[in-house]
């Protein structure tokens, strides 16, 4: 297994990107940098590694959906993006790195949270760019 080294690194952004669902509940999903590491080069001399990054995703849905108690089957939602950008980090390697959520579904679900709010499944990916720094 090849040696491997973690690298520090300073937020440059981190914001949270906003998508309206059809039910008009207000989705909220954050990409979060962890760990940035590398672990070794390739044969072009780019550094090999991963990243470790963690997503947030928190719905916030209106009143009346509060009310509903009971649903008898899993709902494909439809949405519309509000707001949503690059969270982007400075590494200490010299690098930039840029990272945006790509949803590909959002379900809301029989299931109901303690205060009666519904709970949504949500698939989503992240998207890593990896520029060098300016200077």
């Amino acid at each position: 297994m090849p040696d491997s080294k973690d690298f520090d690194f300073d937020v440059l952004t981190e914001d949270w990107n906003l998508y309206k669902l059809e039910d008009d509940t207000i989705l909220k999903v954050k990409l979060v940098l962890l760990r940035v590491i590398q672990e070794g080069v390739d044969k072009f001399g780019n550094p090999k590694g991963g990243t470790l990054i963690t997503m947030i995703v928190s719905p916030v849905p209106p009143s009346e959906l509060r009310k509903l108690k009971k649903v008898d089957s899993i709902i494909d939602m439809k949405y519309e993006t509000i707001k949503e950008g690059w969270n982007e980090y400075e590494v200490s390697d010299g690098f930039t790195l840029k990272l945006k959520p790509i949803i590909s579904q959002i379900d809301r679900t029989e299931k109901f949270d303690p205060r009666g709010e519904p709970l949504y499944g949500v698939n989503v990916q992240a998207t890593i760019k990896r520029t060098p720094k300016k200077v």
